[in-house]
């Protein structure tokens, strides 16, 4: 679909999944275990990345894993009822540097500004995504950023009992009031042996 900007805007309208505007995906309501590019897991948890940067013009296929065990030695002794999934790239967009860029800006009582620029690399050995994002219209740059399953849980557990106020009725945009910046450098590099080096700055 033309409409389509995103991989997460594909992978809503995909039977039982569901993308929140982190970019968190469940499946079948179930939050998914792992999230693939090329069989690759170069994110690390930190899906949100891929579902709301990497352009939908550069994937082939999505693949839904059922019942995906992402531990290989518990394959065959340890079930799973999660779902995993895996992007396919293009062959024509496989060892080619892309880049996707926008630029908004406008005013209401002040000027307001809101610019993304992505820059992605997908090859056999390895795997490259950098994201910069900025704005100034109270848009949540760093809600992307969490990551979904257990492999480097970046909130950290709550210690204190302090109770946290609860958030306004009205959107999240209409109250932050914001200059916010984020950028991200993630990095995999595919070695022998099945060995994988990952390098991901936020």
């Amino acid at each position: 679909d033309k409409k389509d900007i995103v991989i997460g805007d594909v992978l809503k309208k995909m039977p039982g999944i569901d993308v929140q505007g982190s970019g968190q995906i469940t499946y079948k309501g179930k939050p998914i275990n792992k999230f693939y590019i090329e069989n690759l897991d170069m994110l690390q948890g930190r899906y949100g990345i891929a579902t709301n940067n990497i352009s939908a013009n550069d994937i082939a296929t999505v693949q839904v894993l059922e019942n995906h065990q992402p531990i290989k030695a518990l394959e065959k002794t340890q079930f799973s009822n999660d779902a995993a999934i895996n992007l396919k790239i293009k062959e024509g967009k496989k060892g080619i540097f892309s880049m996707m860029a926008m630029l908004g800006l406008g005013t209401d009582k002040s000027f307001l500004w809101q610019e993304e620029v992505t820059g992605m690399y997908f090859a056999k050995g390895r795997q490259h995504l950098f994201t910069y994002k900025t704005n100034n219209n109270g848009t949540d740059v760093n809600k992307e950023l969490r990551s979904f399953t257990a492999d480097n849980l970046i909130g950290g557990l709550q210690m204190t009992g302090v109770q946290q106020p609860s958030p306004p009725s009205i959107r999240f945009e209409r109250y932050n009031f914001n200059t916010s910046h984020a950028a991200t450098a993630n990095n995999l590099f595919k070695l022998k042996n099945d060995a994988e080096v990952n390098a991901n700055l936020i």
